[in-house]
């Protein structure tokens, strides 16, 4: 009898193992902690315990930083048969940005030069491979270095007057072939409307590298203004 319960506790140990990996994705997505977050809150977006956060990056207390990186374990989608399809692809967060000028800085219409689309990079893969490998898109340092490129125009963007501090959330999609192909406004923070429409507009300018994705790569980007 003794053999028999044994034999029962590790196959129930091996069933919760099997299942813990199948609602947990293989590769952790990173998170950069921005001005407002707890471990708690974001435990609660991404369906995890606030114990799992701290296993995950070494934590042993709450503290954490602007900016900083965690590595965040999701739950995943049922196991499949079918292969993903090839231009699928997970939002990236960008760094964020802070934009701060004087009261007295002066504002208008903002004007860029559109840059050139180039050839998307083309995604082959090996004989044996499809479904295996996923097309590539930007890093994380690609997508800050062309954002930083262009964001720092919008402190010359009409603000009406205001003055102020908002935190807001841009939701952009980056084409294959280097051009922002669709800016929208997740949170606007309450800035003034005039000077959300140039800012999203400015950002419609950003150059990029070209990339593998075709159907485009989503990212979000914080964004806090200061004037």
């Amino acid at each position: 009898m003794r053999r028999v319960a044994l034999g029962l506790v590790v196959l129930l140990l091996l069933a919760a193992g099997a299942w813990w990996w199948t609602h947990r994705s293989p590769a952790p997505i990173e998170y950069v902690v921005v001005r407002g977050d707890t471990l708690s809150k974001i435990a609660r977006a991404h369906e995890v315990t606030v114990d799992e956060l701290r296993a995950w990056n070494g934590l042993t207390g709450d503290l954490i930083e602007v900016d900083q990186v965690l590595l965040i374990h999701t739950p995943g989608a049922e196991a499949s048969s079918e292969a993903p399809a090839p231009s699928a692809s997970k939002r990236t967060r960008a760094p964020p940005a802070r934009l701060t000028a004087p009261p007295e800085a002066p504002s208008g219409p903002v004007s860029l030069p559109m840059p050139a689309a180039e050839p998307c990079v083309p995604f082959d893969a090996d004989p044996g491979e499809e479904g295996m490998v996923t097309p590539e898109g930007l890093s994380r340092d690609q997508v800050r270095a062309g954002l930083d490129g262009v964001i720092q125009h919008a402190l010359s963007c009409p603000r009406e007057g205001a003055a102020g501090e908002w935190d807001l959330v841009f939701e952009l999609t980056i084409g294959c072939d280097g051009l922002v192909s669709a800016v929208t406004v997740a949170d606007d923070g309450g800035a003034p409307a005039a000077w959300l429409a140039c800012a999203t507009d400015v950002l419609r300018h950003a150059d990029f590298p070209p990339h593998q994705i075709t159907d485009g790569m989503p990212v979000t980007y914080p964004v806090n203004v200061a004037f």
